[in-house]
This record gives C-alpha cells, structure tokens and sequence, in this order.
C-alpha cells in the first residue's frame, strides 16, 4: 500500500493528494538528512587495524577494496573479509587470496545498508498525522469544548530519536 493511502487511512484532512505528497516527501527529506539514505554507501576508511567499524549496518558488500600509498587498488575477495557484528563491522583475515593482518593504508568499501524502510515509513506518517494535527496552540476552548495540544516539538523530536541507532558507535 502506498504511503499516502496509509496516511490517509489514519487520519481525516482536507489535504488534497498533492498536498499529502509534498507533505510526506518533506518527512522523508529530513529523516535521509538526518540519518542518511538507506541507498548504497561508498566510502573511504583508513586502514591499518583489523577491524573497520561501520555506523549503517552492512547488509552486503559490492567491492571492497585496499587503496596503496601510489593510490592503486587492490581489490579484495570475499575469503578476505568477514562481516561481523550483525552487520557492523568487517574483519580483515589472514587467510584468503589477499591474506593480511590488519587492512591496507586505505580501504575504500562500497556496500548496501541494511534497511530500516518500513520503520522509517511508520515515523514519516505519524510526523505527517502531527503536522496535520499541529495548529499553532498550546491550548483552546470554545463553550464546553477544551483541547490542550501536545508539545509539538518535543513529540517530534522523539520520533525523530525512534530512528536513532541507540547503543551503538558511530564511525562511518
């Protein structure tokens, strides 16, 4: 189901179609800002240690490959790494057809991420569900009628957080 018939199965608006898009689009732009697309990562790392420490989880690799202090790249095979950590961090092994120690001077990796999309999907609609819902008031009455809104920032702002890698590391 597309993300907009999912916003407006959860909530009542005047919006038209267009609107809702552009609204949702926003969402999106802000969490890739925030915390990076979940398309490929290519990226440069220096080398010498064993162990690289990545801050998006690795789902697999495309190349991996060892820059030298002339720039020529040794590009790595796959008995000459590990994935490690649930994705995030790569051993270099002492085995394999390039077998080393610790990783070259620099290693420059390019890898698909794992994907966080149907979670980042539940945030974006309920930050559109509080924007829609936002008027400006912290508090509102007509007659019998009273209404005291949420603190919109902050509500927000833990959203947000729900996308937040906790407890880990971020090196890359």
């Amino acid at each position: 189901m597309a993300l907009i018939d999912r916003l407006k199965g959860r909530i009542e608006t005047d919006l038209d179609d267009a609107e809702l898009d552009n609204m949702i689009s926003s969402v999106q732009d802000e969490i890739d800002q925030r915390y990076g697309s979940i398309a490929s990562v290519d990226l440069h790392q220096t080398g010498y240690r064993r162990f690289l420490v990545f801050s998006k989880p690795i789902e697999s690799i495309t190349s991996i490959a060892e820059v030298e202090a002339d720039d020529t790249e040794i590009v790595l095979s796959a008995n000459d790494y590990r994935i490690r950590d649930d994705g995030r961090s790569v051993e270099r092994l002492q085995t394999g057809d390039n077998a080393r120690e610790e990783w070259g001077r620099l290693v420059h990796i390019v890898y698909a991420p794992q994907s966080n999309q149907s979670q980042r999907d539940e945030i974006t609609i309920k930050l559109c569900i509080l924007d829609i819902q936002y008027n400006g008031l912290s508090n509102e009455s007509a007659g019998d009628y009273r209404m005291t809104s949420k603190q919109y920032k902050k509500e927000r702002a833990a959203l947000l957080d729900e996308l937040r890698d906790k407890g880990r590391l971020n090196f890359a």
